[in-house]
């Protein structure tokens, strides 16, 4: 039997194994990131009961990194078959040039927070 675990603030049930999470919350009204069909990875660990995970891992995480997976979520959110997207069968080379631009543009947001 499976554990079933609920969202600490939405109730809906999540598993923790085969999904897919966000490190975004929306803090609105429902700290659930509920535009994108999955919970929080924040939902997650605090309905599991793993709370001292999540506090490592935000520790680990940097204001730059946060800017460079928003500047990626925007990226992949806007591709669409007109414009290109990635695909699994992407190569390396093009995921890495991909990255390093979402770096370059967190740096970039970096800067303009300091004028």
């Amino acid at each position: 039997m499976t554990d079933k675990y609920l969202c600490f603030s939405c109730e809906k049930e999540i598993s923790n194994t085969g999904k897919s999470f966000i490190f975004d919350v929306d803090y609105s009204d429902n700290p659930c990131a509920e535009n994108s069909g999955h919970c929080s990875e924040e939902c997650f660990y605090r309905s599991t009961g793993r709370t001292k995970e999540l506090r490592d891992l935000l520790h680990r995480k940097s204001l730059r990194d946060y800017f460079a997976a928003k500047a990626m979520q925007g990226d992949w959110a806007a591709q669409t078959e007109d414009t290109g997207y990635y695909s699994p069968q992407s190569s390396d080379v093009i995921l890495d040039n991909a990255a390093e631009l979402y770096y370059r543009m967190a740096d970039a947001m970096l800067r303009a927070r300091e004028k």
